[in-house]
């Protein structure tokens, strides 16, 4: 089985040599790699680093050139993948030993067009957490609100893309939880793994703090929810970004305690 793997990337040269040693040690008899590294003209050795892997990796396909975003480098890697299945991870993010071989023998049981799993938190060089799926059972009900899932750990059917297309590139943090709804919202068959796949640093950037809110927002109203219900959902959630900002870390449990454990 066939996998690309999209990485879009810019000025990540302390990051990018990990993300890429994971692909090649994915590679087998049964597990063939195209790397599709889309980088956005970075200034220090990113791509120098990228074109160290030429002959290590099944298959590289590297570009660097400026671009109009996270969505639209991401776009481009996807227009370049030719895998049976995608994948698509930032410079900081890797696989875990064995993902793509674990991956491939669910996918050839035949009855599912995407798979996701867990995913390793770290900061610096230790984890510090796991980031779950969302019960699928929850996804009707919040998948509005929330990313249902570790983006990094999702690998689709090349015909998904195919058939869905792309990101929306007007958004401009918010766009890979706009098309996991999408996906959602196409029936097509998609199964949590049990293992954990992947790993990711948190590095600090905007996709978790305020400016996520607005496209929020925008995505639940695209998709058909309610403005008052829209409104009342991430004002809880502003709510409680502000608290967790301004009060201590034990008042911040013990009121989501007596909230049944969230704000909204």
């Amino acid at each position: 089985m066939k996998f690309s793997v999209v990485v879009a990337c810019r000025n990540a040269e302390r990051f990018i040599g990990r993300c890429l040693e994971s692909l090649v040690e994915q590679q087998s008899e049964n597990v063939q790699v195209q790397a599709v590294v889309v980088d956005g003209a970075s200034t220090d050795g990113t791509f120098d680093i990228v074109k160290s892997f030429e002959g290590r990796l099944d298959e590289l396909t590297a570009s660097s050139e400026p671009d109009g975003g996270i969505y639209e480098a991401m776009n481009k890697g996807l227009a370049k993948a030719t895998g049976d299945v995608v994948s698509i991870l930032n410079a900081d993010d890797w696989l875990l030993p064995g993902a793509m071989e674990r991956v491939r023998l669910e996918f050839e049981k035949g009855d599912a067009d995407y798979l996701y799993g867990s995913a390793e938190r770290w900061t610096g060089d230790k984890v510090d957490g796991i980031t779950q799926p969302l019960p699928r059972a929850l996804w009707p009900k919040e998948i509005w609100w929330q990313m249902p899932l570790p983006h990094v750990s999702l690998f689709a059917r090349n015909a998904v893309y195919e058939r869905l297309g792309g990101f929306d590139e007007s958004y401009r943090i918010g766009g890979d939880h706009e098309w996991v709804v999408r996906l959602f919202e196409s029936g097509l068959r998609g199964r949590e793994l049990s293992e954990w796949i992947a790993a990711g640093l948190e590095t600090g950037g905007v996709s978790g703090g305020w400016a996520r809110f607005p496209e929020l927002y925008r995505c639940a109203r695209e998709h058909g929810q309610p403005a008052f219900r829209c409104a009342r959902r991430i004002g809880g959630f502003m709510a409680h970004q502000l608290i967790a900002q301004l009060l201590p870390q034990r008042a911040v449990r013990a009121l989501m305690k007596l909230k049944g454990g969230r704000f909204g």
